[in-house]
Formats: C-alpha cells, sequence, structure tokens
C-alpha cells in the first residue's frame, strides 16, 4: 500500500492506523465485537406461556374482580408465548 493512504482509492487517514512494526504500512484496524444477543428458544417460550397460563389461571380464582381481570389477562399472555413457542419450533428459532 505504501506510506500515503491518500493515494489509495476508497481510503483515508481517518479509517486507517499505521502499523510501526510493518515498515510503516498503512492497515485497516481491526473491527470491534459487537455483544451477542442471547434469544429465547422454542421450549423457553413454552415454559413461559404454560407459567403465565397456570398463574392467570389462579388469579381467576380470586374473589376480587380486578385480580380475575389481571388472569384473564395473564391466561391470554400466556397462550401467545405457547404459540409463539410452536411457530418457533416450526421455523426453527428463526422467528
Amino acid at each position: 500500500m505504501g506510506d500515503n493512504p491518500s493515494n489509495v482509492k476508497g481510503l483515508t487517514a481517518g479509517n486507517l492506523i499505521q502499523v510501526t512494526s510493518l515498515e510503516g504500512q498503512w492497515r485497516r484496524p481491526e473491527p470491534v465485537p459487537q455483544a451477542r444477543r442471547v434469544t429465547m428458544g422454542e421450549l423457553t417460550d413454552k415454559a413461559k406461556g404454560i407459567a403465565n397460563e397456570v398463574a392467570g389461571n389462579v388469579k381467576q380464582a380470586s374473589g376480587d374482580p380486578a385480580t380475575r381481570a389481571a388472569g384473564k389477562a395473564q391466561e391470554r399472555k400466556g397462550e401467545a408465548q405457547n404459540l409463539k413457542g410452536g411457530v418457533k419450533g416450526a421455523f426453527g428459532d428463526k422467528v
């Protein structure tokens, strides 16, 4: 590449660093690794869904109307999570 990065098309001194151990050659810096994102799998979604359904059913057995309504909502949330787990299983966690 030479000592001057300005003679190489598309390269600027701003995105290059000089490495002295390579006799003044220019190179691109190493990319900074990104944090790996952990996604929930099929079984995790299904387990959380079942847990929410059970908790929702327990709340629905309460005598308080507000608690019963919250239980119904939590049961629906659990059903949705369980469905999501089934879809992930069918498509191989690509959802």
